[in-house]
C-alpha cells in the first residue's frame, strides 16, 4: 500500500496549490504594474498642466502702470502722491546750476541728510 505522501491525489493537490500560488503572484504583479502605470500617467497629467500654466503666464500681456494703478485703486490699495510733494534726494542736485533745478519749488532734502 502507498503512503499518503506518495499518493496521486496528494501530488495533484500540491501541484494545484502551487499553480494557485503562481496565479496569485502573477495577478499581484499585474496589479502592481497597473498601479505604476497609473501613477506615471497621473504624473504626466500634472506635469502637462504645470507646463500649460507656465506657458499661459508667459503669453499673458504685461500689465502697464496705468492698468496696475487702476487695479490697485479698485482694491483700495492705491497710494498716490503728488510729484511736488516728494522729497528730492538726488545728491548732485545741490551742485547743479541748471535753471530747471534752481527753479524747483518742491521739498529738498538737506545735503547733509543721511538719505543722500
Amino acid at each position: 500500500s502507498e503512503s499518503l505522501a506518495e499518493s496521486d491525489a496528494y501530488r495533484r493537490s500540491g501541484e494545484e496549490a502551487q499553480a494557485a500560488k503562481e496565479a496569485a503572484e502573477e495577478t499581484e504583479r499585474q496589479r502592481q504594474e497597473a498601479k505604476v502605470a497609473q501613477d506615471e500617467a497621473e504624473k504626466a497629467v500634472v506635469a502637462a498642466a504645470e507646463v500649460a500654466k507656465v506657458e499661459q503666464a508667459l503669453n499673458k500681456p504685461k500689465e502697464n502702470t496705468r492698468q496696475r494703478n487702476e487695479r490697485k485703486m479698485k482694491a483700495g490699495q492705491a497710494q498716490f502722491s503728488l510729484k511736488d510733494d516728494r522729497d528730492c534726494v538726488n545728491p548732485f542736485v545741490d551742485q547743479s546750476q541748471a535753471s530747471h533745478v534752481k527753479g524747483y519749488g518742491g521739498k529738498r532734502v538737506d545735503s547733509r541728510s543721511s538719505a543722500k
